[in-house]
């Protein structure tokens, strides 16, 4: 099983049973019916080009058509994931895609602090650095250090738990 299938698995254990179900017409069609959503389906049968990409084409206009939102991020970071890590066809990736969006500075982590109820200025924070008291960064660019949002968040609900 290739490891870009595995990460969608993870995500829907339920379509571990189809799998292989693109090697038969009747199984595919079968297991494409007893899915729920069009969200299923897309995912199952990007597993199957995953697993033989000779014998199963994947439409990008499922992509376009029956995903959004989250469900499109996590599709095209998969596929991403598979063209860089369960072929050949990139060997050495150079290029990477951060978002943004998904990362805060320094003054987005007080921000962030600050909306969950707890008094975290600036200065507070690059104290905490120093003394090796607040999260790692997650992400160095220029010198500029970076966290995920989701970072910050485990350290607020860690911060939240000490006050109670």
């Amino acid at each position: 099983m290739k490891k870009a299938t595995e990460i969608i698995i993870e995500k829907f254990p339920s379509l571990k049973e189809h799998v292989n179900a693109y090697e038969n017409m009747f199984t595919r069609q079968q297991a494409l019916d007893s899915l729920d959503d069009d969200i299923e389906r897309t995912f199952i049968q990007l597993v199957w080009f995953f697993e033989d990409p000779d014998n199963n084409d994947f439409d990008l206009r499922n992509l376009y058509n029956k995903l959004e939102n989250e469900w499109l991020i996590f599709a095209l970071d998969v596929i991403s994931f598979y063209f860089k890590t369960d072929t050949y066809l990139i060997q050495n990736p150079t290029e990477s895609v951060i978002y943004l969006n998904d990362y805060v500075d320094q003054n987005g982590a007080s921000r962030y602090l600050e909306s969950k109820g707890l008094a975290f200025p600036q200065g507070k924070i690059a104290t905490y650095i120093l003394r090796g008291k607040f999260p790692k960064e997650d992400l160095l660019v220029a010198g500029k250090k970076f966290w995920k949002v989701s970072t910050i968040d485990k350290y607020a609900s860690e911060q939240l738990e000490k006050e109670e």
